[in-house]
């Protein structure tokens, strides 16, 4: 599971302790998007954002509020690694309202036996 962490710019320059905003920026520049900022590379890490499982904010103004929240969102429950059979057929579901005839309605129907998918439509 790959996990993104932000905060507000402003908030991580005054955790980073450093003095000069001009170089905070440029570091998460080249951070963010690669050596060369006109586009980004392979290295950044904008290139793993279609990656990303989940999106947590850090906004929270000590480490043990942060820590709670991380505890309250409970980041190894095994459902998210693996889905349940109704999160399963319900995606298969929605898969295959994409593929609906009907423009209007978009509907997707699964049927189901015992855990196995009958027929799909």
């Amino acid at each position: 599971m790959l996990i993104s962490i932000d905060a507000p710019l402003t908030l991580r320059y005054i955790r980073s302790g450093e003095t000069s905003l001009e170089k905070f920026v440029e570091e998460n520049d080249r951070d963010t998007y690669g050596v060369d900022v006109s586009e980004a590379d392979s290295s950044s890490l904008l290139s793993l954002r279609e990656l990303i499982d989940a999106h947590i904010f850090n906004s929270f103004k000590t480490v043990s509020a942060f820590h709670k929240h991380l505890d309250d969102l409970n980041l190894l429950d095994p459902e998210r690694l693996r889905p349940g059979w109704d999160t399963y057929f319900m995606t298969l579901a929605s898969l295959a309202s994409q593929r609906s005839n009907c423009m209007k309605r978009r509907v997707g129907a699964v049927l189901v036996r015992e855990n196995r998918v009958v027929s799909t439509g």
